[in-house]
């Protein structure tokens, strides 16, 4: 028989720490939580943590406009 993959669900304090894990954001450059940052797919097996501002998708809220 084959292997059976299992997955492990992490502890909320493990969620907790990966929430405020420091990841470089790929167009500024600076070190922003992994909870404020985005991963965006900029090719075929690349992943990047971009700000939201960098994204196509973001809109700027009201009192940034």
């Amino acid at each position: 028989m084959g292997t059976v993959k299992v997955r492990v669900s992490q502890e909320p304090e493990a969620r907790e720490q990966a929430e405020e894990e420091l990841v470089t954001c790929f167009v500024s450059g600076r070190q922003v939580p992994r909870s404020e940052a985005v991963q965006v797919r900029i090719g075929p097996r690349q992943r990047v943590w971009m700000l939201p501002e960098y994204t196509r998708d973001w809109e700027p809220s009201p009192e940034r406009r």
